[in-house]
């Protein structure tokens, strides 16, 4: 595996990898700590390091980026907070500093000269810290195989390390532990807009879960610790501006099991963003704007679940499955699911196993590569927009399915704050 790391490094790392800093190298580390820092300031800083363990040995590559439509507002709080580091924001590209009992590795992405491109945004700043981690591993001057990844609108748990390297798993072919989360807000409205957005990201999860599906994990870049293989085995986080942590994510799971842990929460400020075009913030703002959000938002009906289940029904463990079993299997499927998977170009996967001559067990393999989470999510908005419209919070928790498909049982309607609550817990277990 370490000529496949090599091999990333060599090809596919961003050009601040080959420009790593001399010095690093006359240090060790035990652990290291990717963050993207865009438009924040020296206090979240602080609060963001001062829960890890000094004798954990930190490095914390801090990517301090700007997108090129940057306001200036924004661009002078990146430069402030350079300064204050004492950073020359005009000319330093990367810098080793303390801070706080730690060691910043910052790399300065604010200049006129190297701005993120608009449409590489985050998975671009999150690549580049990450690249440079897998590298510092690979050369032996960080020791953890394990490349931690978070946002600076986050406080990290006191055991943050520990739930990871003392995970019974940790030393197996995991590819990645996703920590669990706790959103918290500053205001009652940002508040019930949060619990809101959490049920539709909890209930998607235990949704994926009852159904079978090994995608069954959140795709948040701040909760992740990836192995520094497998993130070279998937050349990386890719560079778009949003969705990064779920295309990683969706290849990661191709190459390793994906380990959510039950630990204690890695707490995420909930605010309002218009940086990225989709996920929390711009989720909370939409939720916001909307006149009464308890009633006017929306979740995913249930049957669109029920009928994922029963298409990967087809592909569990102690079935036998062939290329003329399934074909068989499939046409006893109800027509929508089948509609459904014709939009997937599922013939194309079809015709693939056939050339392939693949035996049962590489053949169900096959299939959970082909039909991977971006499929899952585009198979059940098929199904939303064709056969099972969504329906508001209080439609949900009315609809029988909602409670065999989370294991939540109740008599009356609960609060957005409630059934967030439950649902959580009802996450945490197996």
């Amino acid at each position: 595996m370490s000529s496949l790391v090599q091999q990333y490094l060599l090809k596919y790392t961003e050009t601040e990898t080959q420009q790593i800093l001399p010095v690093i190298g006359t240090r060790q580390f035990k652990s290291v700590l990717v963050v993207p820092c865009f438009n924040e300031s020296l206090p979240s800083l602080a609060r963001l390091l001062q829960p890890l363990n000094i004798e954990d040995n930190w490095l914390i590559v801090l990517v301090v980026n700007a997108p090129s439509n940057v306001s200036s507002t924004q661009l002078n709080s990146n430069r402030k907070l350079l300064n204050q580091l004492n950073i020359d924001h005009k000319t330093s590209q990367s810098s080793l500093v303390p801070f706080k009992h730690h060691w910043l590795y910052v790399i300065n992405r604010s200049m006129e000269s190297n701005l993120i491109p608009v449409k590489a945004g985050v998975g671009l700043a999150r690549k580049i810290g990450a690249d440079i981690a897998c590298h510092l591993i690979h050369q032996g001057i960080v020791h953890l195989p394990w490349i931690f990844s978070t946002d600076m609108d986050t406080v990290l748990p006191d055991n943050y390390l520990g739930q990871v390297i003392e995970h019974p798993l940790a030393s197996t072919h995991s590819s990645a532990f996703i920590y669990n989360y706790q959103h918290q807000a500053d205001s009652h409205n940002l508040t019930v807009s949060q619990q809101l957005y959490d049920i539709r990201l909890r209930y998607y999860v235990l949704g994926l879960r009852w159904a079978g599906s090994p995608y069954a994990f959140h795709t948040t870049g701040s909760l992740l610790s990836i192995h520094y293989e497998a993130y070279a085995k998937v050349r990386g986080f890719p560079c778009r501006n949003a969705g990064e942590d779920f295309y990683c994510l969706n290849k990661l799971a191709k190459v390793g099991k994906i380990i959510s842990l039950k630990g204690q929460p890695i707490i995420i400020d909930a605010r309002l963003s218009d940086r990225v075009p989709f996920g929390t913030g711009p989720a909370l703002q939409t939720i916001s704007t909307l006149n009464e959000p308890t009633k006017d938002y929306l979740y995913y009906n249930p049957e669109c679940f029920n009928a994922l289940k029963k298409l990967l029904s087809i592909f569990k463990t102690e079935n036998t499955v062939t290329p003329e079993s399934l074909k068989k299997q499939l046409n006893h499927l109800p027509q929508y699911i089948i509609e459904a998977l014709a939009t997937l170009k599922f013939h194309q996967f079809e015709k693939h196993i056939i050339q392939q001559k693949l035996t049962e067990k590489k053949l169900k393999e096959h299939f959970h590569h082909w039909f991977d989470g971006f499929k899952t999510l585009k198979l059940i908005h098929y199904l939303r927009d064709n056969h099972f419209p969504s329906l508001t919070l209080t439609e949900l928790q009315q609809y029988s399915l909602f409670h065999q498909l989370t294991g939540i049982i109740i008599n009356n309607l609960l609060t957005p704050a409630e059934l967030e609550k439950q649902l959580a817990l009802k996450e945490l277990q197996e």
